[in-house]
């Protein structure tokens, strides 16, 4: 991670109703943007709050970020001249606001939950591909003659 450093140009943060194309469900997302004097980048935080109208944390944040004198941002060090890289972590006049673990495992739950589909999609290939091996591998030998 490395640091990029600078003053608040600009700071907003909305709610908008979003609309699932599969399911036709609607839903809110909150969104917080914003821009730093010495850098020309968007920074973006973005996350669906189901059937809320408001979200406390992001409000919280920009308060935060609009009272600072400076504001540091953790990013991915390939990512620090990309227009719209993604946050990790915000300290605002040195004290953190968003923590590096709240971020990093946002996801957590979705990925263990993709790589146990994944793992399960490859042993039914495989099982359907070669059926006797898996008979063989998985058969139990605890039979006593």
């Amino acid at each position: 991670m490395t640091e990029v450093k600078g003053v608040i140009q600009n700071a907003n943060a909305s709610i908008k109703t979003v609309t699932e194309k599969s399911r036709g469900t609607k839903s809110q997302k909150s969104e917080l943007i914003f821009y730093l004097f010495e850098k020309d980048q968007k920074f973006t935080l973005v996350k669906n709050i189901g059937n809320e109208y408001k979200d406390e944390e992001y409000q919280r944040i920009l308060k935060d970020l609009k009272k600072a004198d400076s504001v540091s941002v953790w990013v991915k060090k390939s990512e620090t001249n990309l227009y719209q890289p993604k946050i990790f972590q915000i300290d605002a006049d040195n004290k953190t606001t968003l923590q590096f673990e709240r971020v990093r495992t946002e996801n957590g739950g979705l990925f263990l939950l993709l790589f146990f589909m994944g793992l399960s999609s490859l042993i039914l290939y495989f099982s359907r591909l070669y059926p006797s091996e898996f008979k063989k591998l998985f058969r139990y030998t605890s039979q006593e003659d």
